[in-house]
């Protein structure tokens, strides 16, 4: 385990005990997840060989997103599809006010991540939430979500097209926070 992931595991763990302990039990990679560089310079992150960020500018690319963002206040909670390198979630705790949840399913690019990038500045801010399964998902939003919250939902166009589970996360997603609601 990296000391960056450690550190990581150590906020982690005190929202979301059981990811933590997933990610300290996960000793190899069976994809291919590589660091490399943008047209602009910017780090990306490429899982078997497909970029996970814009090529043109992934800083770019989670403004554009954030600036989308239809719901802006304390009260919100932000649903993200996929942590990629965290630009995304990054720029939403920087800019946006409410709570933050990441759904990042697959457990190796997550674990990839989280050996590779310091989240701790923002996970410490308490408004930053990371998980990987629907279980970890449902108990976060009940924990979190306030009388008359609303909620958004963003994602990168890599998961929408290359996350087979994608479509019945958001179908999941809108029954859950119907209920959540009610």
């Amino acid at each position: 385990m990296t000391d960056i992931l450690q550190k990581n595991c150590s906020f982690i763990s005190k929202s979301n005990d059981s990811l933590a302990k997933k990610l300290n039990n996960i000793v190899s990679f069976n994809k291919d997840i590589t660091l490399d560089t943008n047209l602009v310079g910017e780090y990306n992150l490429f899982v078997e060989g497909i970029p996970l960020h814009s090529i043109t500018g992934a800083q770019d690319e989670a403004k554009n997103i954030a600036a989308a963002v239809a719901h802006n206040d304390y009260g919100t909670i932000h649903v993200i599809y996929g942590l990629g390198l965290g630009y995304l979630a990054d720029e939403f705790i920087q800019s946006l006010k409410g709570k933050v949840v990441v759904y990042e399913p697959d457990l190796e690019v997550l674990a990839f991540v989280l050996s590779a990038v310091d989240f701790s500045d923002n996970l410490k801010t308490e408004r930053l939430f990371i998980v990987s399964d629907l279980k970890e998902l449902q108990d976060i939003l009940y924990k979190i979500y306030r009388y008359k919250s609303n909620a958004t939902f963003s994602y990168l166009d890599y998961y929408k097209t290359h996350s087979k589970g994608f479509d019945k996360f958001v179908e999941w997603l809108k029954k859950e926070l119907v209920l959540i609601e009610h």
